[in-house]
């Protein structure tokens, strides 16, 4: 029994919940397109999201699967459930299939869009796993077109208005987090003497990575002011940009100080008190511009 349970704590860690916050933002068009009221349109976007975090959970165990003896070499990572040995790969191949396969039933249940974009998503991905991330700038640009595809499922979901500007925005935000986050696993990396080095790293150097998240960051900006610029039903909807000007170059500032060291976004954020309320204040802004009258 303990190690059955041991197995089950394993493929838990093994899918990642804590990243599993990136899936929400299957859920933004339904704010943005003024459907926060409307539950039929709530109810297929949270189907989405569900369908993605079970994609999201399967590439993961593939990941770990292929990174197993890279990781068993980092003082971090060698601990995951595949390298350190708690979940065998048989079981981690069976869980990957199980959830990819759990995730296009669901999103073909709501419909064939959502369907071909789960589908996209899980082959990007483990393409990624195999290939892609090894591949100088494909690796990055992979990482933000997984981004676009979370948000082109919910616009797809609730049958929303495309918005080539919020694409853009999604793209080029996502662009910045994953540049960021190779800045910073490079800097760890060097400053530390790790052996487990990305094979990308050999291609990339600190100027250049730097160059790419300065022009992510100011490409973001620049994408997200038009996108406000241009909603004329709502013209105070310009006052959005203050946050995200804010939020964009208070990350900046952070991984660029010594104040938190990781190499991972989301630990840069919960980390990080203004960061958070400034999101909370974007929110507040968003849904009172859009909603109240």
């Amino acid at each position: 029994m303990k190690i059955i349970m041991n197995i089950i704590n394993g493929l838990f860690i093994l899918s990642r919940p804590k990243q599993l916050i990136k899936n929400l933002l299957v859920l933004i068009p339904v704010v943005f397109a003024g459907n926060l009221l409307n539950w039929p349109k709530i109810e297929s976007a949270l189907i989405a999201f569900v369908a993605f975090c079970l994609a999201s959970s399967a590439v993961y165990s593939i990941n770990d699967l292929i990174d197993q003896e890279k990781d068993r070499a980092h003082p971090i990572k060698k601990s995951r459930p595949i390298a350190s040995g708690v979940v065998s790969p048989h079981v981690a191949i069976i869980f990957f299939i199980i959830l990819a396969v759990l995730s296009i039933l669901i999103s073909f249940y709501v419909s064939l869009g959502l369907c071909v974009v789960i589908s996209l998503y899980i082959l990007l991905v483990t393409s990624y796993s195999i290939w892609l991330k090894h591949k100088t700038l494909i690796d990055i640009i992979s990482i933000a077109l997984g981004f676009v595809l979370r948000i082109l499922a919910g616009i797809i979901v609730i049958g929303a208005v495309f918005s080539p500007w919020i694409i853009g925005f999604t793209f080029f935000f996502a662009f910045f987090l994953a540049s960021s986050k190779r800045e910073s696993e490079h800097k760890l990396h060097s400053s530390q003497g790790l052996t487990a080095k990305r094979k990308v790293f050999a291609h990339y150097t600190e100027p250049y990575l730097q160059m790419l998240t300065n022009s992510a960051a100011t490409a973001s900006f620049v994408v997200y002011f038009i996108y406000a610029a241009l909603d004329i039903s709502h013209s105070l909807f310009i006052i959005s940009v203050l946050p995200v000007l804010y939020g964009i170059y208070r990350f900046l500032w952070i991984i660029r100080s010594k104040e938190i060291v990781s190499d991972d976004p989301i630990d840069l954020f919960f980390k990080d008190n203004l960061l958070m309320l400034n999101v909370l204040l974007y929110a507040i802004i968003v849904v009172a511009i859009l909603y109240v009258n």
